[in-house]
């Protein structure tokens, strides 16, 4: 096997192996999904707060 077919099986492993939200899984609950909806609402609350803050 060249290096190249390694890099490219591994990267195609990878991809397939790992999501924010599986709805094939009966256990997964959307916790990931949740956390990462938080924290980008989080960083807009504070950029738009930090932005109105700068003319008052």
């Amino acid at each position: 096997m060249s290096k190249e077919n390694l890099i490219n099986g591994a990267n195609r492993t990878y991809i397939k192996s790992w999501s924010l939200y599986d709805k094939k899984n009966p256990k997964e609950d959307g916790d990931q999904l949740k956390t990462v909806i938080g924290i980008c609402f989080m960083i807009i609350t504070l950029s738009c707060v930090g932005a109105v803050s700068i003319f008052y």
